[in-house]
């Protein structure tokens, strides 16, 4: 296995030092060119004048031209080496239980990098300022505004963004993914964090919903939607109305994070019912799950 750690905070320091206009390219070169495949993946342009990279990022990001000297307590932040070297071993450590479980991931290289978010970012804020992006093998960014809080909980986000890079290398990821697809995924990721750091690091796209949430709004509204297909036509369920609001998206009446809530809880109850590791639950499709847990909606 061998990991790539893409030094953002190195980048993110020598851009301080030079003219703003110079800093699009260095950042694209440095940072981004590492992800290309990913991107590509994702269908969004490299380099494009009408919308490319830089337009995604700017959304939940600061732009190379906004890095200043503002900023730089949150550059200080992520400029430890302990950091890094803790998210280095952290990976080795994730990829090495699978093996140990007898999975052996056919991607061997993953590249791993933090960028700096707006703490006027709704969806950072909704998610306390600490979301990943780990859906394609190889690639896993970060995306944080550093403080004590959210430094704590980066190594349980790397661990759940890796988890979904294990997936995706034995389930086929398209733009029709199913609701149940997706939410089932989420909820792996976080009881995969949940049996390494302990329940207190779930993330708040789980917390954030009550038992009784589930139960009476969440559960209802998506038991007779499992089959629904299509990005833009799932991601209200997943992601809930605020955000699918500022996407430009559905309104579903559901709240935050609502598919990720009862993806946690759809797959706690199969790995106790089934007394599945959490490791061979990574790689299953989500119909074996589904039909081991009908009695989960009763």
């Amino acid at each position: 296995m061998v990991v790539q750690l893409i030094r953002s905070d190195k980048v993110y320091q020598e851009m301080l030092k030079m003219p703003v206009e110079a800093r699009r390219d260095y950042f694209r070169k440095h940072v981004l060119e590492g992800f290309r495949p990913k991107f590509d993946c994702q269908k969004i342009p490299f380099e494009d004048p009408e919308f490319d990279v830089f337009s995604m990022l700017g959304m939940m990001h600061y732009l190379p031209e906004k890095i200043g000297e503002p900023l730089l307590e949150e550059i200080n932040a992520i400029c430890s080496e302990k950091i890094w070297e803790k998210s280095l071993n952290l990976l080795e450590t994730i990829y090495q239980s699978y093996i140990h479980e007898g999975i052996l991931p056919p991607v061997s290289h993953y590249n791993l990098t933090l960028l700096l978010g707006r703490a006027d970012s709704t969806v950072l804020a909704l998610s306390e300022g600490l979301i990943g992006d780990g859906g394609i093998p190889g690639y896993m960014v970060i995306s944080l505004v550093p403080n004590e809080k959210t430094l704590d909980r980066l190594q349980a986000v790397i661990a759940h963004e890796m988890n979904h890079n294990i997936r995706y290398q034995y389930i086929k990821w398209s733009q029709d993914v199913t609701l149940a697809e997706w939410m089932i995924a989420e909820g792996l990721a976080e009881n995969f964090v949940e049996s390494l750091f302990g329940p207190q690091y779930i993330g708040p796209w789980v917390k954030k919903n009550t038992l009784e949430v589930v139960e009476k709004r969440i559960k209802p509204k998506m038991k007779d939607k499992l089959n629904l297909s299509g990005m833009q036509a799932v991601l209200p369920y997943i992601y809930g109305d605020e955000i699918s609001r500022i996407q430009g998206g559905e309104q579903v009446d559901l709240p935050y994070a609502a598919g990720y809530t009862l993806g946690y809880y759809l797959v706690k109850y199969y790995l106790e019912k089934t007394q599945q590791s959490i490791f061979q639950a990574t790689i299953l499709p989500a119909k074996e799950i589904l039909k081991e847990v009908k009695e989960f909606w009763d």
